[in-house]
């Protein structure tokens, strides 16, 4: 969405909001601006985030401090931001108010539970009898036909513990 058009929407919001005869139609037309200049905003601080991740070890920590915002929420901002610079698309989409941040973490969360796979461990999965469980903490158990176990720990750790 170009600045013109944040522009636009906050004025109407502000028009809207100020009208004391406004109907249902004319308060459900700014709640849709509403959603749509926010969308642009976490767009745009979605952007920004990708910019410390390459100057900082803890972005998160200066997403927090500078939003005056929860970790917590600093951390959902910077994983947002993975995703949106891994998937244009969304990140065109989220820019044009068409989606909301909800929306693209609700992409993230879903990604976590997908798996990088080579063609060949795919079919050695889908073909060979291989069983795949994901633990709660992303660790992965691989059973083999043969009653072989293999084990790694979470994404940060190479063997579990």
């Amino acid at each position: 969405m170009e600045i013109a058009a944040v522009v636009e929407r906050v004025e109407y919001i502000s028009t809207a909001r100020a009208n004391p005869a406004a109907d249902a139609a004319l308060i459900k037309s700014g709640l849709v601006a509403i959603r749509e200049v926010r969308a642009w905003c976490d767009a745009q601080q979605a952007g920004l985030v990708r910019s410390p991740r390459f100057i900082d070890s803890f972005p998160e920590n200066t997403v927090a401090e500078a939003a005056e915002q929860s970790l917590g929420k600093a951390a959902k901002t910077t994983e947002r931001s993975d995703t949106l610079n891994t998937t244009p698309k969304l990140a065109d989409a989220l820019d044009d108010g068409a989606i909301t941040a909800e929306h693209v973490d609700a992409v993230t969360r879903a990604s976590w539970n997908l798996l990088p796979v080579c063609s060949i461990h795919h079919t050695n999965i889908h073909h060979d009898g291989w069983i795949i469980e994901l633990g709660p903490n992303r660790e992965l158990t691989l059973r083999l036909p043969d009653g072989t176990i293999h084990t790694t720990g979470p994404p940060n750790q190479r063997t579990a513990a």
